[in-house]
């Protein structure tokens, strides 16, 4: 069963990728995320499986791949979901913005769990299935 998640983590394509280019489509619920003592948001799309990245304080630093990378996966990980794939914003704020696609095995919600804890985790809490 791990290993099978894995191999479709593995083969996601970047056909999902191409589709949440619009910031406009992410109006998803909003999770702050703490990474070695930065804090960022996590604002997950309305169409796809796909989270902005973005520091949670205005002016905030310039995110790599690798930081938007970590943030989205100690997020989606105590569900036993992965990132497969981290680009970058191709339009303003170039450097302040990144995209992550994220998997789940079968039957995890990430976007009911996300939902369901809202609040929790808008505050900074971390995600906990239900």
């Amino acid at each position: 069963m791990r290993l099978a998640f894995l191999i479709t983590l593995a083969l996601a394509t970047s056909s999902t990728v191409a589709k949440a280019q619009n910031i406009a489509d992410f109006n998803g619920p909003l999770a702050k995320v703490t990474v070695a003592d930065k804090k960022y948001w996590l604002r997950l799309s309305d169409k796809d499986d796909i989270f902005l990245v973005s520091a949670a304080s205005p002016g905030g630093p310039n995110i790599t791949l690798e930081t938007a990378r970590l943030v989205a996966e100690t997020f989606v990980q105590p569900l036993g979901c992965g990132i497969p794939t981290v680009y970058e914003h191709a339009g303003p704020y170039t450097l302040m913005l990144r995209y992550a696609t994220f998997l789940c095995p079968a039957g995890v919600d990430l976007r009911a769990q996300m939902e369901a804890h809202k609040k929790e985790i808008k505050k900074g809490d971390p995600l906990t299935a239900n």
